[in-house]
């Protein structure tokens, strides 16, 4: 038997053999109660929605919701912003926990290549552009932008995407066979 304070008493059973040292480990579980529903105080830097394990609690920026503890699917959707979908697992050692989520602005980055075959690749995910404009919708940030086709070299690069930033423009040129950057934004 095992006690401390604070902690439930640990019992068990174990053989040590005559003249041999022998470590043993008790797990030590806190004297509280425990929590089988817990108080959820989810706030975002924006009104939202906020949905839990399918059930949506309304929007705003401050939700209260009583919820089983253990693990809890949690997705906060605005538009023009990037959705929050993530699981937390709430602990029954305590009667409330408070979440924020901060969601980032989505920001729409034109991108006009030419000719429209070329082919535009952003942080590795492949997009076909419609008679050669592509429209995105991202938060602001960088990110790697390749574009390029079987007969050019491709343009390889990093371009930091801000709010205010005007369409930009790759054009690939036929006669050298490079892809560059018309215009990056105003």
């Amino acid at each position: 038997r095992l006690t401390a304070p604070g902690f439930f008493d640990y019992v068990d059973t174990v053989d040590v053999l005559v003249d041999e040292t022998q470590t043993v480990t008790f797990p030590l579980v806190p004297v509280g109660p425990a929590f089988e529903v817990v108080q959820l105080t989810v706030t975002t830097n924006v009104d939202a929605t906020l949905t839990i394990d399918g059930v949506t609690y309304g929007t705003g920026q401050r939700r209260r919701v009583s919820v089983s503890s253990g693990p809890v699917g949690i997705n906060i959707k605005r538009e023009g912003f990037l959705s929050v979908d993530t699981t937390v697992v709430l602990a029954g050692d305590s009667a409330s926990v408070h979440r924020h989520y901060d969601l980032q602005r989505l920001v729409p980055w034109v991108i006009e290549v030419r000719p429209v075959t070329a082919s535009v690749e952003i942080d590795g995910r492949t997009y076909e552009p419609d008679l050669g404009r592509l429209i995105v919708e991202v938060p602001e940030g960088e990110y790697r932008l390749e574009v390029g086709g079987e007969l050019f070299t491709p343009l390889d690069t990093v371009i930091t995407v801000r709010a205010d930033q005007d369409t930009l423009r790759v054009r690939c040129d036929d006669t050298n066979r490079l892809c560059t950057i018309v215009r990056e934004d105003s």
